[in-house]
C-alpha cells in the first residue's frame, strides 16, 4: 500500500503550539511528488488561460450597427447575411467580418473644381466650341450588398465621379454652346442624371443618383471674344425682332379697325342708296297714279315742288309791281329777314 512520504515528517504540536518538521531532503520520493504537483498546477493555469482567452475571443463577435447603416457579414470573404441596425453578433475574426455601409448619408462629388485640371473642366460642344463646365452629383447607397461586393474596392468612390464626367461630356457634345450655357440647362441636367443612373444600374452598383446640377459654365478663353460678338449680335437681333413685333402689334389692329370702319360705312351707304331708290320708285308710282286721276293738279304740284327745290338755296328778291311804277325799287331779303 502506498505510503505518504509526508506522514513521518509531521508531529503533533509542542507545548508552544508550533509544528515541527523533519528534514526530508534525504527522501527520494519527495522530489517526484513535488514535481507532479507543480506540473498539475501549471496545467490548471494553462487550461484556465485558454478558457479565458477563448471567451475573450468569442466576445469580440459582438458589434453595433448604427441607425443610418446596414451591416454586411462576410464569412471567409464570402457574403453571408445582412444585419439591420442594433446590437448583433457574428463569429469572431477571421472567421467572419462585418462591413458597415451608410445608406442614408448623401454624398456629393463636384466635377470641375477650380483646383482641378483643365482636362476635367473643358468640354467640347456640338458646334465645336469649348465650354468650361462645373457641375455636381449627389448620390447615396441604396443596396449595401451590391455596393460592397461590386464597388467598395474603389477606396475613394471615384466611379461615380468618373462616370458622371463621361456622361456630361457625351451630353454636352450633343448640344450647342448657347444651349449648354442657358437655353437647355435643365434638360441637360435631367438627361445626365438619367443616363448616369442607367450606367450605375448596369454595373449592379447599388447606387442611387439623387440629383445632378450645373454650378456654373463659362466659354473657353480661346473663343471668349468671338462668343461675346455672337451674343451681342443675337441681342441686337432680338431687339429688332421685338421692335418689329411691337410695330406689328400696333399697325395691324389699327388697320383692321380702319378696314372694319370702311366696310361698315360701305354697308350703310349701300343700305341708304337702296332705301332711297326704293322710296323714289314708290313715290314715282304714287305720282303716276295721281297723274292718271287728275293731270292738271298733278302738273301744278310737280311744278311747285320743283320750283321749291330750285329756289330753296339761292338768294331771292321780291318786287311789288305798284311800287316799281313810281321808280322806287324796294326789296326784302328773304334769307335774312332781320336786315
Amino acid at each position: 500500500m502506498f505510503k505518504n512520504p509526508w506522514d513521518n515528517n509531521l508531529n503533533d504540536c509542542d507545548k508552544d503550539g508550533e509544528k515541527k518538521k523533519h528534514n526530508t531532503s534525504d527522501s527520494p520520493h519527495s522530489y517526484t511528488s513535488f514535481f507532479n504537483l507543480a506540473v498539475n498546477h501549471e496545467y490548471k493555469i494553462l487550461y484556465l488561460s485558454i478558457v479565458i482567452s477563448l471567451l475573450l475571443w468569442l466576445s469580440t463577435g459582438f458589434f453595433i450597427v448604427d441607425t443610418n447603416e446596414v451591416g454586411i457579414v462576410m464569412r471567409f470573404g464570402n457574403y453571408s447575411r445582412e444585419i439591420k441596425p442594433g446590437l448583433s453578433y457574428k463569429l469572431p475574426s477571421p472567421i467572419e467580418t462585418v462591413e458597415k455601409v451608410s445608406v442614408t448619408r448623401i454624398k456629393k462629388d463636384i466635377i470641375g473644381r477650380e483646383s482641378s485640371s483643365d482636362k476635367e473642366n473643358y468640354m467640347l460642344t456640338g458646334d465645336e466650341n469649348i465650354i468650361d463646365m462645373h457641375f455636381y452629383v449627389q448620390w447615396r447607397v441604396s443596396d449595401a450588398k451590391k455596393y460592397l461586393l461590386n464597388i467598395k474596392d474603389d477606396k475613394n468612390d471615384n466611379i461615380v465621379r468618373n462616370v458622371a464626367e463621361s456622361v456630361m461630356r457625351q451630353v454636352i457634345s450633343e448640344n450647342t454652346l448657347s444651349e449648354a450655357l442657358s437655353e437647355k440647362r435643365l434638360v441637360i441636367e435631367n438627361e445626365v442624371k438619367n443616363n448616369l443612373q442607367k450606367i450605375m444600374n448596369s454595373y449592379q452598383s447599388g447606387i442611387e443618383i439623387v440629383s445632378v446640377g450645373i454650378l456654373y459654365s463659362y466659354v473657353g478663353p480661346e473663343i471668349r471674344d468671338a462668343y461675346r460678338d455672337v451674343q451681342s449680335a443675337k441681342a441686337d437681333r432680338e431687339k429688332f425682332i421685338n421692335q418689329a413685333q411691337a410695330y406689328k402689334n400696333e399697325v395691324i389692329p389699327k388697320a383692321k379697325a380702319e378696314a372694319a370702319k370702311i366696310i361698315e360705312e360701305a354697308l350703310a351707304y349701300k343700305q341708304s342708296t337702296i332705301s332711297k331708290a326704293e322710296g323714289d320708285a314708290q313715290r314715282f308710282v304714287e305720282v303716276l297714279k295721281s297723274y292718271s286721276i287728275d293731270k292738271d293738279i298733278t302738273k301744278s304740284r310737280m311744278y311747285l315742288d320743283t320750283m321749291e327745290k330750285v329756289y330753296k338755296n339761292i338768294n331771292k328778291v321780291l318786287v311789288d309791281k305798284e311800287l316799281s311804277k313810281n321808280g322806287v325799287l324796294p326789296f326784302l331779303t328773304l334769307d335774312k329777314p332781320n336786315k
